[in-house]
């Protein structure tokens, strides 16, 4: 099941996007793919139309927002940079 994020509009219309944290991810991953309807994700922030959306979050809280051709290929982005076994993934 998708996580729910949070609401992401207002009276003023929808955020464009959502903050990802600035420090690295680290340790066991939970990775998932953002659906969108229309370029929004379920809190109502809009992505637009592209490659598909995903979502990583570590231990800490700490999340990434990013587009990816697929799950692989997310997880190759992620582990990017870092010593070989220091990231994995939940499922």
């Amino acid at each position: 099941m998708a996580t729910k994020l949070p609401k992401a509009y207002s009276q003023y219309g929808a955020s464009m996007g959502r903050d990802s944290d600035s420090e690295p991810l680290q340790g066991k991953l939970r990775l998932e793919r953002v659906r969108l309807t229309g370029g929004y994700d379920n809190g109502g922030a809009y992505w637009g139309i592209g490659l598909p959306l995903f979502r990583a979050e570590d231990s800490k809280g700490r999340e990434k927002f990013f587009r990816a051709a697929n799950r692989e290929t997310a997880k190759a982005l992620l582990r990017h940079g870092h010593p070989e076994g220091s990231i994995t993934f939940y499922r």
